[in-house]
C-alpha cells in the first residue's frame, strides 16, 4: 500500500553482472521488489525516490537499465503533472464562479419615504438577509414576515431574489390623522418658575419668549382669540413647547459618621416545595437582618420534559453586618455631595436635561455640615389648562 502511495517504477536490467549491481543497490540501502529473470533480461520494481540513485550504480557497473513501467498514486500524478494542474485550474474556476454566484452582493431597496435605507438594512440583517448570505439558506418569503413583526411602521413587504441581488419592496404605514377637538378649549400655563429659553407655538396665542422668567401659573400660550371688526372670540386648544431653566436644589444636614452594610456568614437555608401551586417551607435564617442571596430550582423531568406541578425551591441567606465608621471631613464632605446629589437626581423629571450641578458646603456648631446641591435644568414647563366656557 505504501508503495502505491509514494508510486514505484518497473526496471529492465541487461548486462553480464546483474546480479552483483543488485547486490551493491541493495547495500545501499535501496529496496528492490518483485525481482524475477524473464527472456534474459531482470526486472524489478524500484520506488521512485530510488530510481535516479539506481541508474547511477548501473552506469558505474556498466549495465544497461530503462524502464519498463510505471506504478503508484504519486508516478501517475508525476506523468499527468500537465493535466492534473489543468484539471485543478479549471476546478479553481469553476468553484470562483459558483461562490461568486451564490452569495447576495447587493440589495436595493424601494417603496420608502420615511424609513431610510440604513434603516431597512439593519431590520433585514436581523431577520436574516445582508449582503454575504449564502442565496440557497436565504427565505424571501420567512423575511417578508419577520420584517412586519418586527417593523410597526411598515404595511407591506416583498423580497425577491434575482440572480446575486436581493430586491426589497416596501410600504409604508400612513399615520391616522389628529382630529382637531373643536370642544376642548384650553390654554398652555407654567408647571413651574423658570427662565424661558425657548418657545415654540403650534396652535394659539404666543405670550412668552426667551430670557422671560415666569412663575407658576403664568399664561404661556392662550387659547383665546379676541373678537374684532372681523371675527368674534374664538376658543381653541392651545398648543406648543415651552422650554425653560428650571433650579432643583435639596439640602441635608450630614456628620463623618457614616454607616456601611456588607455581607457575613450564611444564616441559613429555607427549602419550599411546590405541589400544583402551593408550597410548604421548612427551615429558618439565624438573624432578621437576612439577605436572600441565591435560590435554586430543580423540577422533576418526566421523558426529558419538566414537569412543572412538583418541584423543589431552595433559598440560601447571609446575614448583613451593619458597621458605623468615622471618616475626616474631606472625606465626608464628598461622600455627602455625591449622595445628595444622586438623591437630588431621582427627582429630576426623566425629560429635563441638567446643564450645571453646583454643591454648597456649611459648617455648623454642633460639629456637623449643612450640603445643599443646586441643579439646573432645560425642560418643558408647559401644561394644559382647561378653558370653562360658559353658554
Amino acid at each position: 500500500m505504501f508503495w502505491f502511495v509514494v508510486g514505484y517504477a518497473r526496471l529492465k536490467f541487461s548486462g553480464e553482472d546483474v546480479l552483483k549491481c543488485f547486490e551493491k543497490i541493495q547495500k545501499s540501502h535501496t529496496e528492490l521488489k518483485n525481482i524475477n529473470k524473464m527472456s534474459g533480461y531482470y526486472y524489478a520494481d524500484v520506488k521512485r525516490n530510488d530510481i535516479k540513485k539506481v541508474y547511477n550504480i548501473c552506469r558505474e557497473m556498466n549495465i544497461d537499465v530503462s524502464t519498463d513501467g510505471r506504478f503508484g498514486l504519486a508516478m501517475k500524478l508525476f506523468i499527468h503533472r500537465n493535466r492534473i494542474a489543468f484539471i485543478i485550474s479549471l476546478v479553481a474556476c469553476v468553484a470562483m464562479l459558483f461562490l461568486k454566484s451564490s452569495f447576495i452582493r447587493e440589495i436595493k431597496i424601494s417603496g420608502n419615504n420615511y424609513l431610510s435605507d440604513r434603516q431597512i438594512e439593519i431590520v433585514l440583517k436581523e431577520c436574516g438577509l445582508s449582503r454575504g448570505i449564502f442565496i440557497p439558506h436565504s427565505k424571501p418569503h420567512k423575511v417578508s414576515s419577520l420584517m412586519l413583526e418586527r417593523c410597526s411602521h411598515l404595511s407591506w413587504v416583498w423580497v425577491e431574489i434575482k440572480g446575486t441581488t436581493a430586491f426589497v419592496d416596501v410600504r409604508e404605514k400612513i399615520s391616522k390623522p389628529d382630529f382637531y377637538d373643536d370642544s376642548y378649549a384650553c390654554n398652555i400655563i407654567a408647571e413651574k418658575d423658570g427662565v424661558i429659553s425657548e418657545a415654540i407655538s403650534e396652535n394659539g396665542i404666543n405670550y412668552a419668549f426667551a430670557g422671560k422668567y415666569v412663575r407658576k401659573g403664568q399664561l404661556l400660550i392662550g387659547g383665546i382669540y379676541d373678537s374684532n371688526e372681523y371675527a368674534p372670540v374664538r376658543f381653541v386648544r392651545a398648543k406648543g413647547s415651552v422650554k425653560a431653566k428650571v433650579t432643583y436644589s435639596l439640602s441635608d444636614t450630614y456628620t463623618k459618621k457614616f454607616t456601611r452594610y456588607s455581607v457575613g456568614k450564611k444564616c441559613g437555608d429555607i427549602k419550599k416545595i411546590c405541589l400544583f401551586g402551593v408550597f410548604a417551607e421548612f427551615g429558618k435564617t439565624e438573624s432578621k437582618n437576612a439577605l436572600l442571596a441565591k435560590t435554586t430550582n430543580k423540577y422533576f423531568k418526566i421523558f426529558g420534559k419538566k414537569f412543572s406541578s412538583l418541584g423543589f425551591t431552595n433559598e440560601q441567606y447571609y446575614e448583613i453586618i451593619k458597621t458605623e465608621y468615622i471618616t475626616d471631613e474631606q472625606t465626608a464632605m464628598q461622600r455627602a455631595k455625591k449622595e445628595l446629589s444622586q438623591r437630588l437626581r431621582s427627582n429630576i423629571p426623566h425629560d429635563a436635561v441638567i446643564i450645571d450641578e453646583k454643591s454648597f458646603v456649611a459648617n455648623n456648631p454642633d460639629g456637623s455640615f449643612l450640603v445643599t446641591v443646586t441643579a439646573e435644568c432645560i425642560e418643558d414647563i408647559g401644561c394644559e389648562s382647561r378653558i370653562e366656557i360658559s353658554d
